[in-house]
């Protein structure tokens, strides 16, 4: 498996988003029990293949998405506070392999709304 923790504010206080290699994601609260699960249609599994996964979190709300499909709405409404970020395998030991080992490129964290820069206009040419 792989996934995203996020609003990680102490140890098992977090919400894990987490994508099992059989074609499930799974939402928990910490090392709870998953309260939300459902298909991942599209997972490329095989040697090499890239999987893309995007996540959207604003306020009680959490988009998912899988390769450019769009894959579920999460309930985010029992945990609130900020916090940091980020991936990891091997969420669930039943689901480690020794020695496999899953890479990630590119993750990136981008802030959405009223923290975002504005964009600066162009200065247009004067006649003259």
């Amino acid at each position: 498996d792989v996934g995203i923790a996020f609003r990680h504010t102490a140890p098992d206080e977090h919400y894990r988003l987490v994508i099992r290699s059989d074609g499930v994601w799974l939402l928990a609260n910490g090392a709870n029990p998953a309260t939300f699960t459902g298909p991942v249609p599209g997972l490329r599994t095989g040697p090499g293949q890239v999987n893309v996964i995007e996540m959207a979190v604003i306020g009680t709300t959490g988009y998912l998405a899988v390769n450019g499909s769009f894959i579920t709405t999460l309930d985010l409404s029992a945990r609130l506070d900020a916090g940091d970020i980020w991936v990891g395998s091997g969420f669930y030991s039943d689901n480690a392999v020794a020695g496999a080992e899953t890479r990630f490129d590119q993750f990136q964290v981008w802030a959405l709304g009223e923290s975002m820069p504005a964009a600066t206009p162009e200065a247009t040419p004067a006649a003259g």
